[in-house]
Parts: C-alpha cells; sequence; structure tokens
C-alpha cells in the first residue's frame, strides 16, 4: 500500500516579503485550499485526513455530522482564516492555505461540503 502523503506544506505565508490585504469574508471553493500554513499542515495527509488520533477533531466531526445543516455548524465555531496566494501559472484560479481553522476545513471534505465562508488575506 502507497504511503499517504502530507497535506502541501507552506510556511506562514505572513512572513513573506508581500503585501497583504484584508479581503474580508467570501465563500471559497474547498478544492481550492491547498495547504496550512506553520507546521499544522503535518496535522493532515493530502486528502485532509489527520495523521494521528485527534480527539478534538473526533468531537468537532461527530457535532457537524449530527447537525442538521454541517456547513452552517462548521462556519459558526469561529473564523477560518486562510491566505490568499496568486499564481500565474494557475489560470486565475486562487489557491489558498488554512492559517487558523485546519481542522473545520478538513472535516468540510470529509463530509463532501464544497464551499466554506472564510476570511481572506491575499498575498500581492
Amino acid at each position: 500500500m502507497a504511503r499517504k502523503k502530507e497535506l502541501l506544506p507552506y510556511l506562514d505565508p505572513s512572513n513573506y516579503d508581500r503585501e497583504q490585504v484584508l479581503r474580508g469574508e467570501m465563500e471559497v471553493p474547498l478544492k481550492d485550499i491547498v495547504g496550512g500554513s506553520d507546521l499544522r499542515y503535518k496535522s493532515f495527509y493530502e486528502d485532509w485526513m489527520p495523521t494521528h488520533d485527534d480527539p478534538r477533531y473526533d468531537s468537532i466531526y461527530n457535532a457537524a455530522k449530527q447537525a442538521r445543516n454541517p456547513k452552517k455548524f462548521l462556519e459558526s465555531i469561529g473564523w477560518i482564516d486562510v491566505f490568499c496566494l496568486n499564481f500565474r501559472s494557475r489560470k486565475d484560479r486562487k489557491c489558498y492555505v488554512v492559517s487558523d481553522g485546519h481542522r473545520r476545513v478538513a472535516i468540510a471534505h470529509r463530509l463532501g461540503i464544497e464551499k466554506l465562508r472564510v476570511d481572506v488575506v491575499e498575498l500581492i
């Protein structure tokens, strides 16, 4: 069996020498959230499944699964913060990196949610 890859790693984008522009709250496709910032990316595989037992993840997942509207439940727990990275090679598609809310993004992937409302800071 092939070994699963960890989530795409990124260093903390706030340390990059790029201007940061607060874009505010917006709905973004989960397929465009491609990684995690700081060391949290090591807690998840590329498919956003946890790399180790995580009781907090399990607790949030079970509550979201039982909620009438899992998407609204995940968004109501607290802000999900992302950095928006623009890569010219992606043909006008933006990539997002989670800075806070890794578990909620992972759970949204697992539940098949396609978009989440997040708070976006764009690096330009």
